[in-house]
């Protein structure tokens, strides 16, 4: 995110520790493991999924980011979101 550069010379990036949303972590430029591989094997899949995982482990981050990424309202932002990943 070209616009942060200015910011990045102020303050590091941050691990987003307790954020749930997906948006808030890319705008704020934050440390993100990019799970964005498995929509593809979700999408190819005609199985139910179950994530369970133990807690802090990013389950409602992920389901953020699907969310975001299958929201049509969100068609606007979806290049900010996902570039770079």
């Amino acid at each position: 995110m070209a616009e942060n550069t200015e910011n990045e010379k102020r303050y590091p990036k941050r691990i987003p520790y307790g954020m749930m949303n997906f948006v808030n972590v890319r705008e704020r430029d934050c440390y993100y493991v990019d799970k964005t591989r498995f929509i593809e094997k979700i999408e190819d899949s005609n199985m139910f999924f179950f994530f369970i995982r133990p807690r802090r482990f990013g389950k409602s981050l992920t389901m953020s980011m699907l969310q975001h990424y299958y929201d049509v309202n969100d068609a606007d932002k979806f290049d900010m979101l996902y570039k770079g990943l």
